[in-house]
């Protein structure tokens, strides 16, 4: 008997998310899927209008047994007066906060199953252009590689490379490593001097001055 294929395509065009007290962007979304009775393939779309965020992606589901795979890749987010956007969401950006250019990629992918949920996000800033009061940024580029393990275990680490700061004097070429690891369980908060297993680490840092 042959096996038949369900396709077809779904938008919904205004989503609105609520959670208490927490303004939360405007999105809409939408879906060309593809179903062949034991696996469910589709690529999406989602839209936010506040960042102005396009996130474009493909799902695979297969039912028995049940297991889920998603990835995912976002346009460029302009981050120029990206503190006004934080305004929006978060307590007020400090206003000594300037940002005036630089653009943030946030592509990741997921993986579920019964066992949990495995999550690997791979966020990228680059051109970062900001000031903080007499302290000026150019050229910022930041990579960090995020993943939350199916126990739960967090773990991200990741590379700043600033090659210019101007602090009153130029510095050039800052760069610093960084690794953080969270078991299960474990408080987030701790010193940054720490050593503990949980914490932030500065694993290598260079300064180069002009």
């Amino acid at each position: 008997m042959q096996q038949r294929t369900l396709s077809g395509a779904v938008a919904f065009e205004r989503i609105e998310w609520q959670q208490p007290e927490q303004p939360l962007p405007m999105a809409a979304l939408s879906s060309d899927f593809e179903f062949d009775g034991s696996t469910l393939e589709n690529r999406f779309e989602l839209r936010l209008d506040a960042p102005s965020l396009i996130a474009q992606g493909r799902a695979r589901t297969r039912l028995a047994p049940l297991e889920s795979d998603i990835h995912w890749q976002t346009r460029p987010l302009a981050l120029k007066q990206v503190e006004q956007l934080w305004n929006r969401y978060h307590p007020p950006a400090p206003p000594e906060l300037t940002v005036t250019g630089g653009q943030l990629h946030l592509d990741g992918s997921a993986n579920w199953t019964q066992d949990g949920l495995a999550l690997r996000l791979e966020p990228h800033i680059e051109r970062l252009a900001a000031q903080w009061r007499a302290a000026r940024i150019e050229g910022g580029e930041w990579k960090g590689l995020a993943l939350m393990r199916r126990n739960g275990r967090l773990e991200h680490q990741g590379r700043l490379s600033i090659p210019l700061l101007d602090i009153g004097f130029p510095v050039e070429t800052v760069e610093a490593v960084y690794d953080y690891r969270q078991a299960p369980q474990q408080p987030l908060s701790c010193a940054s001097s720490s050593s503990r297993p949980g914490c932030w680490a500065v694993t290598s840092m260079s300064i180069q001055l002009a």
